[in-house]
């Protein structure tokens, strides 16, 4: 979800179309530190917080992961638990989003420690709001928190990875019954028959067809969206998984 807003430059003609104006990254992060200090974090804590969310979020596009951390993590602080649920998962969305991105770009235990603060954080952000509520903000923080658990199961090895990768499948699944109008959302489902084929890659002997079926279940169901209709490389993965059915059971 972006907050950066864009500037458009003035002409000295009317006549004259206006001209979008670049802003960088630096421009836009210095504008935020300025916006920053023009409150007060005692008596205007949440104009400060809501400054400071903005400070993060650009910071988090520019790959500035810790300091975006920081900052949002001051957010969220200074907001307090009163503050409006909706905003306070706004800002803890941004803050798990970073960690996810850091994470990403980390490796051995420090990826995975990142990754599972990311999961939690967006956990957090999760129980404050419902897709009734602001439909976009809850499904970007479902999103990120589905891949971050997805690659905590990648990770982990034995029984802990398993368990990531059991509840990456039932949040791609809620996604999933969360499209648009009361439709299946493509990408969820999708995601899920991801996770599920990966699961069953993962569970010895005969119990990995189970996991193996519900991938094409998910699978045939994302071939029935506009999203992913008319994909004969998907055909040739429903064909890929009957036979590891076949072959399991």
């Amino acid at each position: 979800m972006s907050f950066l807003k864009r500037l458009f430059g003035g002409s000295s003609r009317a006549s004259q179309p206006q001209q979008p104006q670049t802003v960088t990254a630096s421009d836009a992060i210095a504008h935020s530190r300025a916006n920053v200090a023009s409150f007060d974090r005692r008596s205007q804590p949440q104009d400060w917080a809501a400054a400071m969310q903005l400070l993060g979020h650009n910071l988090m596009t520019d790959a500035q992961y810790a300091e975006a951390d920081t900052a949002l993590t001051d957010a969220v602080r200074t907001a307090g638990p009163n503050a409006n649920p909706l905003f306070r998962a706004s800002i803890l969305k941004i803050l798990g989003e970073t960690r996810y991105r850091h994470g990403e770009t980390l490796t051995g235990d420090p990826r995975g420690a990142k990754l599972a603060d990311a999961a939690n954080t967006l956990a957090d952000a999760l129980a404050l709001v419902r897709p009734e509520q602001n439909r976009t903000l809850w499904m970007e923080a479902a999103t990120f928190r589905g891949a971050a658990l997805l690659e905590l199961g990648r990770l982990r090895a034995g029984p802990e990875g398993l368990a990531w990768m059991d509840e990456a499948a039932s949040c791609f699944a809620e996604i999933a019954a969360h499209g648009a109008e009361d439709a299946v959302h493509p990408l969820g489902i999708y995601n899920r028959y991801v996770v599920l084929e990966q699961r069953g890659h993962r569970t010895p002997g005969v119990g990995r067809a189970a996991y193996y079926r519900e991938a094409r279940e998910a699978l045939a169901g994302a071939m029935k969206t506009d999203t992913f209709a008319d994909r004969p490389d998907l055909t040739v993965k429903l064909a890929e998984l009957d036979a590891l059915i076949d072959a399991a059971d």
